[in-house]
């Protein structure tokens, strides 16, 4: 059985945003509302005669298809205008799409939909697409749609079925809407709910009392190959906004249905009838959390249990009872038993963050080189940084608020405000300034350090613009940035490797300057290469490398593959834990014979500073 959803109530959410949940849920379809929308008519609109051809490339090659056109046109109204209904169907022809859903009033007089249907059929049936008249309102009741069908006899007129509409106000049963209507039906639409004192409350689809089993049966039958598009409005339930929550969770249902030997599913409710559950109350008390959980893992093995946002960490149950179990593994492994009282401390994780501010840190030295006086340094990284990057994050803030006020959703690519911007000249201003932006960024957080690096190497044949056209060839021939940025799961781990190599430096040079040296350098060193205090081992110091080395290496076996409770620790502090090891390490080093004559005197500090002084 085919799934898709309707954009009808998602009018807030991207586009691109849609149709990446809807295959993240194993969806296929997507059903589009209204022709007039932004999706459609706007000039960026997916759906645009401008961009048609390549949506459809973009959708095809995603695996999803259009299923239907949601026309906001009522064919019960008298005269009424077919401008909205016409565009419906050019937009079919153009994308390829099959059929446009027709509605109708409650009380809609047949004779006028006849009428009015009558008027825009010829266009159909040249642009081939399939006019589905809804089963809501007067066509609720099927027999009356069984016979306008019946009258038209045209393979270009057919039936959509409201599932929910036809129970609810219809008054019919599966068996009976199938009876009437049988091939007739060429799309369905499924929502739940459940009658109350209040009237009429949507839920998740399973959830309410509309009797799906029974409905789905019934469309087996006849042998039904189409689709079964979900109706779900966000603000029916709003803390189940999330598209990729909703559609997951119909897919799950859904999947039950695709066997027709299907056995039953059964619910019970509880004391007040408010909510339906797997298990018996009577049972409950009885049961553990394990146990629990592996019902819900028998029950809805696919359906998402969790979905943590800022960690990327999304489960199904199944999923979820496999993390549950590796740990369980940890813990037995430690020793833990039954009656054992285990404390657990854990973090957000920021290692992203802290390895974006290690990357900084690292970089400050090839830009404060280049300052006369320690004053210097010292103003230009106290202006130059945390003022500028407080203003630039305001306002980001603020842009991003101000999109969601103009445009009704928050825009976080600045390139992305640029469609909605109908003067040229502004458009052109604002891409100068994010090219200068980006080109800026870059070039002092990725390209200095390194260009001075491999000009370091050999000052005399790589010059700094050299440094440069290396640091570039390696980055995109090489390094090739986009395979990380590609999955959200490697650039996160990406990430948290990169910080954890990058601690011990910064720890190092810390180390090295304040301890081991005392804040004291004999600067004319420097430049003696073979003949300084500073050459080391054959210009290596040893103690840094074994230090660095050590400080690492024990969080990156983590991201081969080595479990256990002692190496998740490790990981959850990584940049912490190659910080301190780093640190503590090189400064033990720096006190054996891996120091040579590297550190300088009182006597001799006190020289350099006279002769300085003259």
């Amino acid at each position: 059985m085919k799934l898709s959803f309707s954009t009808r109530g998602w009018s807030d959410f991207a586009w691109d945003t849609l149709c990446t949940s809807a295959r993240a849920a194993g969806l296929t379809g997507i059903e589009v509302y209204n022709a007039d929308g932004a999706f459609v008519s706007s000039r960026t609109g997916m759906f645009h005669p401008s961009r048609a051809s390549a949506t459809f490339r973009e959708l095809r090659d995603d695996g999803l298809v259009i299923t239907c056109v949601d026309s906001v046109w009522n064919a019960g109204e008298k005269n009424a205008d077919t401008a909205e209904i016409e565009n419906c169907i050019s937009v079919c022809y153009d994308l390829r799409i099959p059929f446009v859903r027709v509605r109708t009033d409650d009380g809609a007089d047949i004779a006028t939909v006849e009428e009015n249907l009558k008027r825009i059929l010829p266009l159909a049936e040249k642009k081939d697409v399939v006019l589905l008249i809804e089963t809501v309102g007067t066509f609720a009741n099927t027999e009356k749609l069984r016979d306008m069908l019946e009258l038209f006899a045209c393979d270009n007129v057919a039936a959509l079925w409201d599932m929910n509409a036809t129970y609810r106000d219809g008054g019919e049963s599966a068996d009976a809407t199938i009876k009437n209507l049988g091939a007739f039906v060429r799309h369905v639409h499924l929502k739940d709910s459940e009658q109350t004192a209040n009237g009429t409350r949507y839920c998740l689809i399973g959830e309410g009392s509309l009797p799906v089993d029974d409905m789905m049966r019934a469309l087996l039958s006849v042998n039904y190959e189409g689709f079964v598009s979900l109706e779900w409005d966000p603000s029916w339930l709003p803390e189940l906004a999330d598209p990729e929550l909703v559609f997951s969770h119909f897919a799950s249902f859904m999947k039950g249905f695709s066997d027709t030997a299907r056995a039953e599913r059964h619910f019970y409710y509880n004391k007040t009838h408010t909510g339906r559950f797997i298990w018996k109350k009577e049972e409950l008390i009885d049961c553990t959390f394990p146990k629990l959980l592996d019902t819900m893992v028998d029950a809805f093995p696919d359906q998402c249990a969790f979905k943590y946002t800022t960690l990327d960490y999304t489960r199904t149950y199944k999923e979820f009872r496999d993390d549950v179990d590796t740990f369980a593994r940890a813990l037995i492994a430690l020793g833990v038993k039954k009656g054992s009282k285990v404390s657990v401390w854990a973090t957000n994780l920021p290692e992203w963050y802290i390895a974006f501010w290690a990357t900084m840190a690292l970089n400050i030295p090839d830009f404060s080189r280049y300052a006369k006086t320690q004053k210097d340094q010292f103003r230009g990284q106290l202006y130059g940084m945390p003022l500028p990057m407080a203003a630039c994050a305001f306002i980001g803030a603020y842009f991003s608020q101000a999109t969601k006020m103009a445009y009704g959703e928050a825009m976080f690519d600045p390139t992305g405000v640029f469609y909605h911007l109908d003067n040229k000249i502004m458009i052109f201003i604002a891409a100068i300034g994010t090219i200068a932006a980006t080109v800026t960024t870059c070039v002092a957080a990725n390209v200095v350090a390194p260009a001075n690096g491999f000009s370091n190497l050999a000052p005399k044949k790589i010059s700094y613009k050299k440094g440069v056209i290396i640091t570039i060839i390696i980055a995109f021939f090489i390094l090739q940035a986009w395979w990380i940025y590609g999955s959200g799961a490697a650039y996160f781990t990406w990430m948290n490797a990169y910080g954890t190599i990058l601690a011990p430096i910064a720890a190092i040079f810390i180390a090295d300057y304040f301890i081991v040296k005392h804040k004291r350098a004999d600067i004319a060193s420097l430049f003696k290469g073979a003949e300084g205090r500073y050459w080391y081992s054959g210009g290596f110091n040893i103690a840094a490398i074994i230090a660095w080395v050590l400080a690492f290496i024990f969080p990156l076996l983590t991201y081969f593959g080595v479990q256990g409770a002692f190496w998740t620790f490790i990981n959850s502090i990584n940049y912490v834990w190659s910080f301190v090891v780093g640190f503590v390490v090189y400064i033990l080093l720096m006190k054996t014979s891996l120091a040579g004559n590297s550190s300088v005197t009182e006597e001799e500090h006190e020289a350099f500073t006279e002769r300085q002084q003259i």
